[in-house]
């Protein structure tokens, strides 16, 4: 009887302890503003940014609060590379950062980081709300492979035709572009005399060091996803012509947390970081799951999706029979497992 009245309780407390984590968006009276609360009423975040874009009515999950837009008559200079868009906050109501300007809204994630804007200059941020490096460039580019490239020097922007897109070039016009690359942890890392693993980073006629590192764990896990051929088969299916011997590396960008209990392995094509699809280890179960790009559907059981998509492979007309017969392989065997 004892026992079970602990259990009660424990139970009890970890719901309490829950009910109290959950935060939620919130509109003013108007509408017109939106904020972030707790369970109980109490304001985290006063409402003070426009109600634009989507937010959830579900709680909020992941580790930071963000919000997509400027604080309602924030003023910003959008004549110079690093825009500040949107305005991340800890769960505690504590502002962070602000990210990036990009694509109309604030930055994408890669391999884990984003670019954050601070004073005119750039540096990276991780999920957790953590600033991984200091702002210290006029510009940066995301990361791809473990490593990002980064400019200094004095930038401007120069809108492409059409007004839409824009890219950087040097402020005075007989300066050039200087550009270097970081690791993640902001380190500058210069070419190596020569290629020195198949596996080191090839970017504009230079090697770099292969940039990831694995405990023996990480290493199985690493292992495990490179050996579903699947993945790389599927991948391939949208591109003509087909390329048979098109192999992904998948490499681990993430590793789980409070939040987020999954190691995320991104997929590389050549070196080049694949935007539809990630994949995800349970960090106890070490079950494996597909997820979307930009975390953008829940994740899905690796087996159910492989076979969702070869079936749909299937009925791509323009393939040729040597690629029908491996899906067809590849569908017989997941089907039997």
């Amino acid at each position: 009887m004892k026992g079970q009245q602990l259990t009660l309780l424990l139970l009890s407390m970890c719901w309490s302890m829950a009910v109290r984590g959950q935060l939620y968006y919130f509109s003013n009276a108007d509408s017109t503003l939106i904020g972030v609360r707790n369970a109980q009423g109490d304001t985290i975040i006063a409402p003070a940014f426009p109600l634009y874009g989507f937010h959830p009515v579900d709680s909020i999950t992941e580790a930071t609060i963000e919000f997509n837009v400027l604080p309602f008559g924030m003023d910003y200079d959008f004549s110079k590379p690093a825009i500040p868009m949107g305005a991340v906050y800890d769960r505690m109501g504590k502002f962070l950062y602000y990210p990036q300007f990009f694509d109309n809204g604030p930055d994408y994630w890669q391999e884990g980081l984003r670019r954050y804007a601070e004073n005119g200059k750039i540096g990276f941020a991780d999920r957790l709300g953590n600033k991984v490096t200091p702002p210290g460039w006029e510009f940066a580019e995301p990361f791809n492979y473990g490593y990002a490239k980064v400019y200094d020097g004095k930038l401007k922007k120069v809108t492409l035709a059409g007004g839409e897109h824009w890219t950087i070039a040097p402020k005075e016009d007989r300066d050039t572009l200087r550009f270097h690359l970081i690791d993640r942890n902001g380190q500058l890392v210069h070419p190596l005399p020569s290629q020195q693993s198949a596996k080191d980073y090839l970017f504009e006629s230079k090697y770099y060091p292969y940039p990831f590192s694995y405990s023996a764990e990480e290493q199985s896990i690493v292992d495990s996803v490179n050996r579903i051929q699947a993945l790389s088969l599927i991948h391939g299916l949208p591109y003509v012509p087909y390329k048979a011997n098109r192999k992904l590396q998948f490499e681990l960008t993430e590793h789980p947390n409070l939040y987020f209990p999954y190691y995320v392995l991104a997929g590389f094509d050549n070196q080049r970081l694949i935007d539809n699809f990630s994949v995800l280890v349970h960090q106890h179960t070490k079950a494996i799951y597909i997820i979307g790009w930009q975390y953008s559907d829940k994740p899905k059981p690796l087996h159910k999706w492989i076979l969702n998509e070869l079936e749909q492979g299937l009925r791509i007309e323009r393939l040729d029979d040597s690629v029908i017969k491996r899906i067809r392989e590849e569908v017989t065997k997941y089907k039997g497992s």
